[in-house]
């Protein structure tokens, strides 16, 4: 009867240990899956948060200072990471081709507000609000030097399957 009531304490202690042991792997797979989820939720938060810097100039339309905005925000991040050409995954290749024919400059830029005719300083806010598809003449000590007209452009951002990232910019002016 003795052994029996030991065999009886044996079984049961064994039992425990194994509860004991099946709810520690549970646990530490339960705790490993939250982790996983957390951090996956974070990475997803990042990847929409750095995305959006670029998706927040998808289907407006764009002035000049919004394209060099947009152009210099993917240069930044390429010399950031030392990405130095479209080859490499993560680098995010801007197409720009916005060279324009009828003036001189490439995309339109006046280079100072201060030399508007008509000679009273304009700030650039109004200049890239009222000026956009007029042509802005530029003087510089009373002779006309440059004429510019201020155009709309617009952007596809293209975002790559495997990284998630933005990995294309293609900028092209809005057709009336």
């Amino acid at each position: 009867m003795e052994n029996a009531s030991k065999a009886l304490i044996m079984a049961a202690t064994i039992l425990i240990g194994v509860a004991i042991l099946s709810l520690g792997v549970y646990l530490f797979t339960y705790f490993g899956n939250y982790a996983k989820d957390v951090e996956d939720e974070n990475r997803a938060n990042q990847i929409a948060q750095f995305n959006s810097q670029f998706l927040s100039y998808q289907g407006k339309d764009l002035t000049i200072y919004d394209v060099i905005t947009l152009a210099n925000l993917a240069k930044d991040y390429n010399q950031s990471n030392d990405y130095k050409n479209n080859n490499v995954k993560g680098y995010i290749d801007v197409n720009a081709s916005i060279i324009d024919t009828d003036v001189n400059v490439i995309g339109s830029v006046p280079p100072d507000e201060r030399y508007l005719k008509g000679g009273s300083a304009n700030d650039i806010a109004k200049i890239k609000q009222e000026k956009i598809g007029e042509v802005v003449t530029v003087t510089e000590n009373g002779q006309e030097k440059e004429n510019y007209k201020l155009k709309l452009y617009h952007c596809n951002v293209t975002i790559d399957d495997l990284t998630q990232f933005v990995s294309k910019i293609i900028i092209q002016e809005k057709k009336d």
